[in-house]
C-alpha cells in the first residue's frame, strides 16, 4: 500500500481530515495524520518550515517506505511542499490547499498584529496559543520557496476554493513553477476547501490519486 500524509494547517487538528481517509478506496494507501512539528499540544516550540518538513520526510523511515504522496492544507501545504523541494525522489504526490511559497516580512508583520488583536481562547481548541501562533508567523517570516520549485518532481494538485481570489494568484505562481501541476477551483467554497466543500475536495483527491495508479 502506499503511503499517504494527511498535514493540518495552522489552527486545524489532525482529525480534520477524517471525510477525506474515510472516503479513502481500501487496500490502496495506508493514511497517517501526524503534528505538524512545533504545533502538538504539550510539545509546542520553535517552529521552522525546514525542520517541519524533515519531521515530515521522517515518515519514510519510520513506515519503511522510500516513497509518499502528501495532502496539505494551508501551513500543511507550505511544509508539504517544502519536503517535496528537499527529496524531490521521495515525494510521488502532492494536493495542496491554501499553499504559499512566499512570505513576505511586512505581509507576516500585518498577519502578527491581527493576531495581537485576538483573545487566546480562539485557538484553545487545538492547544494553541497567541505566542505560539506568533512563533510559527516568525518561523514562515522571510520564506521563499520559488526558486526549488522546478525540483520537485511530484505530480501536484493544488485546489482552491472560488471564493478565495488571492489564493487563486499564489496557487498559480506555484503551478507556473512546478514541472508537473494543475489548479482546481471549486465553485461556491473558501478555504480551506476540505472543511468547506468536502465532498467536493474529496472527489478530487481521490480522482487525482487514482489517475497515478
Amino acid at each position: 500500500m502506499k503511503l499517504l500524509a494527511f498535514v493540518h494547517g495552522l489552527g486545524q487538528l489532525p482529525q480534520t481530515w477524517q471525510d477525506q481517509v474515510t472516503a479513502m478506496p481500501p487496500g490502496r494507501f495506508k493514511a497517517v495524520a501526524p503534528w505538524v512539528k512545533g504545533l502538538r499540544p504539550g510539545r509546542l516550540g520553535e517552529f521552522s518550515v525546514a525542520a517541519a518538513a524533515d519531521d515530515l520526510l521522517g515518515l519514510l523511515n519510520a513506515n519503511g517506505v522510500e516513497s509518499m504522496g502528501i495532502v496539505g492544507s494551508g501551513l500543511g501545504a507550505v511544509v508539504a511542499l517544502a519536503a517535496a523541494e528537499r527529496a524531490p525522489g521521495h515525494i510521488t504526490d502532492l494536493v495542496l490547499e491554501g499553499a504559499q511559497a512566499r512570505y513576505g516580512r511586512l505581509t507576516v508583520g500585518a498577519q502578527k498584529a491581527l493576531i495581537r488583536a485576538m483573545p487566546d481562547a480562539r485557538w484553545a481548541a487545538t492547544g494553541l496559543n497567541r505566542a505560539s501562533v506568533l512563533n510559527v508567523l516568525d518561523g514562515l517570516a522571510g520564506l521563499d520557496l520559488t526558486p526549488d520549485l522546478p525540483a520537485v518532481s511530484a505530480r501536484t494538485l493544488l485546489v482552491v476554493g472560488g471564493h478565495d481570489r488571492g489564493q487563486r494568484a499564489a496557487a498559480d505562481a506555484i503551478a507556473a513553477g512546478l514541472p508537473d501541476a494543475r489548479v482546481e477551483v471549486v465553485p461556491d467554497a473558501a478555504d480551506p476547501v476540505h472543511l468547506t466543500a468536502p465532498a467536493a475536495f474529496t472527489d478530487l483527491l481521490w480522482g487525482f490519486l487514482g489517475a497515478a495508479s
